[in-house]
């Protein structure tokens, strides 16, 4: 039936949004902000010396190095480590960290965290998997932030009916 919200069209209409809400947050990480302390409305720079990890030449994929420096990034601005982390990751990062022997192999890590392919935490962060990274010259965007810095505000609730037409 139409009307039940466990219902195959439901569920994908709910699925459809939250890919939506993603974007709009993986959109934000790279938007310019206006910041309180310059309410001006003059957007605020992104440190990038500071808080970008570099790809490094010849362009290497995902590796613990990066992952170690993305942890150690939000350590040295003294994000508070009881708040939680995470670090958007797309398939193809996905799959370069199956091949890191120190987070597949019980000799360097008890977790195991990749041995059924599926990543949930590594090094503090809570991994999350998105499609829809953007890639640039043949380098990829991952994003490693904490809970706290990236939102979505709603100013209103969604309401979605699903009915026959009157």
């Amino acid at each position: 039936m139409l009307i039940n919200p466990e219902s195959e069209y439901a569920q994908a209409a709910a699925m459809a949004m939250a890919r939506q809400y993603d974007q709009v947050i993986i959109d934000a990480f790279d938007a310019s902000v206006v910041t309180v302390e310059d309410a001006t409305g003059t957007a605020a720079t992104f440190d990038t010396t500071n808080n970008q990890i570099a790809v490094a030449s010849p362009a290497t994929n995902l590796n613990l190095t990066k992952i170690l420096q993305a942890k150690k990034i939000l350590d040295s601005f003294n994000v508070d480590p009881s708040i939680p982390r995470y670090f958007v990751v797309h398939p193809e990062q996905l799959e370069a960290m199956l091949g890191i022997e120190q987070l597949t192999s019980a000799d360097y890590n008890s977790v195991r965290a990749l041995v059924q392919g599926d990543m949930n935490t590594y090094a503090g962060f809570t991994w999350l998997m998105s499609t829809k990274l953007d890639v640039a010259s043949n380098v990829r965007d991952c994003y490693a932030f904490a809970a706290n810095a990236m939102r979505v505000g709603i100013g209103q609730d969604i309401i979605a009916r699903v009915d026959e037409l009157p």
